[in-house]
């Protein structure tokens, strides 16, 4: 293995339901990326924690692709980090993980490890909690990748999505509202922590290099424009059947 000071860090961040597992599973499968495999869940989550489902909702990815390298509470659950982790360590880690799972790519010659902060990983509160500062004291990320959703009809098809995910239901079986407002709490909480994402961009920027998914446009379009765009960033070849991935994650997840 590289010294883990050679090894890149591509930072993921990403708003609740945008299909931020996906795309750190997505990105790994580029050249000199440590290998990572992504499986399906078939519980609901937040509110309704460990209620099963009837089909997968979402997926879940290797845990040298979830970095504890901040302390911090998580902002809408109970969830926190006591301890953090070193980029070194977190490499050190992901090489020892990895190599008790073989894969057939060697995992003894990766040079990139793509991966997001563990429970702190959307924007808005990272931030909040100083998370993304403890990141960057360790490890300066050669990227930082942030999925945004630029269509209305692609942010209905991710709230759709969310709304499976966490089923908020009021007795009459409509999706729930804040009592204050009337706005239906999964559409309040996307449009809350993209805005919160937004408004960090300029700051953001300053920091590090950071490249923005559009993830309806790589998701639902299949854009080989915004592919390319994603490509110049994660380095390499591009996968010849980066297409088919997609179309197997959307068809099981999104029933497109």
């Amino acid at each position: 293995m590289n010294k883990a000071e050679d090894i890149e860090c591509h930072l993921l961040m990403h708003t609740a339901c945008l299909s931020g597992n996906f795309f750190l599973y997505f990105i790994s499968l580029h050249d000199d990326f440590l290998t990572a495999d992504c499986y399906g869940i078939d519980k609901r989550i937040d509110k309704f924690w460990g209620q099963k489902a009837d089909e997968t909702l979402h997926l879940a990815v290797e845990r040298h692709n979830l970095w504890q390298g901040a302390i911090g509470t998580s902002r809408n659950t109970t969830h926190d980090n006591q301890d953090k982790m070193s980029w070194k360590e977190h490499v050190i880690f992901s090489a020892i993980t990895s190599a008790n799972h073989p894969h057939e790519r060697n995992s003894a010659t990766f040079t990139k490890i793509c991966c997001k902060p563990n429970l702190l990983h959307n924007v808005k509160e990272g931030w909040k909690e100083g998370a993304i500062h403890q990141l960057l004291e360790t490890v300066l990320p050669k990227c930082l990748y942030l999925p945004d959703v630029s269509s209305s009809e692609h942010f209905d098809i991710f709230l759709e999505r969310a709304r499976r995910l966490r089923p908020y239901k009021d007795k009459d079986g409509q999706p729930e509202t804040f009592q204050d407002t009337g706005v239906e709490i999964n559409k309040k909480f996307l449009i809350d922590q993209l805005e919160g994402q937004r408004e960090k961009m300029d700051e953001l920027k300053t920091l590090l290099d950071v490249h923005v998914i559009d993830a309806g446009k790589l998701l639902f379009d299949l854009d080989e424009n915004e592919y390319a765009l994603l490509l110049k960033k994660i380095g390499g070849e591009p996968l010849a059947n980066w297409k088919e991935v997609i179309k197997d994650y959307t068809k099981l997840v999104y029933k497109i």
